[in-house]
């Protein structure tokens, strides 16, 4: 079959990942409580949550959740969630996914093995630490067999098709790419409304821990480039502007303001939507972008947030800040178009704090 026949439902795999942590708890039941004259409730570490009982100290058990982690985050960063599983590219990317949960299943093993060589240790020492409740804990010990179903994993390759040819696969494919499509948008749109509050709201400028999540988006914006045609452009203007900041020191000045304006931009439900789906074109964008951050409604835009405790208000020359931005765009982003005017006002804007209720909007004019 050639590539121009080929559907997306037939250039993927998805990745059902089958990992189990045991929460190292059992069921309260009524003999674990001492009530009466001399009663007393079971000690607060020794209770998980309401109704259940820890058998052995918790922390022993956090290895385990680390590597069930670590395939989330290594799934999340190369696929998108389908059909109760992750659904990625066939090739090379599937194949160094898999590589990988293979590596973390085989340290989850040997993990599994030295925990099941030291059960009895870990739950006689939680005991001895809750000398109040030590015999409710041991009476709740699990015999190894069932301990040993509680940890366990692995993984399943599927490819998937439909059940009857003709006009029902035809719909079922186009559910396939709307559905793979949409779940892209809601998951980059959800990671970049984290990532806007959380590094850019109420500043100005931020050390490089700010270039890491957006090499994360990147990445996996390229890894699922092949589930629309208009994705590739928006990935490769981001890795422009991430090339384009300082390898080390502060982000700021145009670098600072064009990452903040690629985060407005995924953050916008309709924006990122309209360039996925190919009603906003990312060329068409960058040119809007560069008139808005040169114009007047860049004013709202450079306005940054006083940090906790200062009360001496800082400024920022617009001139200067709108001419590195210029600068910026005609030395990376050159679209062809004619250079953005020169401020020739080097009025200087105060630093102010917002209301503390924000809206959800992104300001108008200010995408990249």
């Amino acid at each position: 079959m050639s590539e121009t026949t080929t559907t997306l439902r037939e250039k993927i795999v998805v990745v059902i990942p089958e990992i189990r942590v045991w929460t190292g708890t059992r069921a309260m039941h009524e003999s674990d409580y001492n009530i009466g004259a001399d009663g007393e409730l079971p000690p607060k570490q020794a209770v998980a949550s309401y109704g259940l009982k820890s058998i052995i100290d918790p922390v022993v058990l956090k290895p385990f959740s680390a590597l069930k982690n670590r395939a989330d985050t290594l799934l999340e960063g190369h696929s998108v969630r389908f059909l109760g599983g992750w659904a990625l590219r066939k090739g090379q990317i599937a194949e160094n996914v898999c590589r990988e949960l293979d590596s973390i299943k085989q340290e989850y093993e040997t993990l599994k093995t030295e925990f099941l060589a030291n059960y009895d240790n870990y739950v006689e020492d939680w005991a001895r630490r809750n000398p109040s409740f030590a015999s409710q804990i041991l009476s709740a010990k699990l015999d190894p067999a069932t301990l040993s179903r509680k940890l366990s994993a692995d993984y399943e390759v599927i490819a998937i098709a439909p059940a009857v040819d003709g006009p029902r696969a035809e719909e079922f494919d186009k559910k396939v790419e709307s559905g793979l499509t949409a779940e892209l948008i809601r998951s980059i749109n959800v990671a970049a409304k984290k990532y806007l509050r959380d590094s850019f709201d109420g500043r100005s400028e931020a050390t490089q821990r700010i270039l890491s999540t957006m090499r994360k988006i990147h990445s996996r914006l390229v890894s699922l480039e092949f589930l629309s045609g208009n994705i590739a452009p928006l990935s490769k203007t981001i890795a422009t502007v991430i090339s384009a900041c300082p390898k080390q020191g502060l982000i700021e000045g145009a670098n600072f303001w064009i990452l903040r304006s690629i985060a407005q931009t995924l953050a916008s439900e309709s924006q990122l939507a309209g360039i996925i789906e190919g009603r906003i074109n990312c060329d068409e964008l960058l040119v809007q972008s560069r008139k808005a951050l040169s114009g007047a409604t860049t004013e709202g835009a450079l306005l940054a947030v006083q940090e906790p405790k200062k009360t001496a208000k800082r400024s920022a020359k617009k001139a200067d800040i709108i001419a590195e931005i210029s600068e910026f765009f005609d030395a990376n982003l050159d679209d062809g178009q004619s250079v953005p005017r020169k401020a020739t006002q080097a009025d200087e804007l105060p630093v102010v704090q917002p209301p503390q209720q924000q809206s959800e909007e992104m300001p108008a004019g200010f995408y990249f």
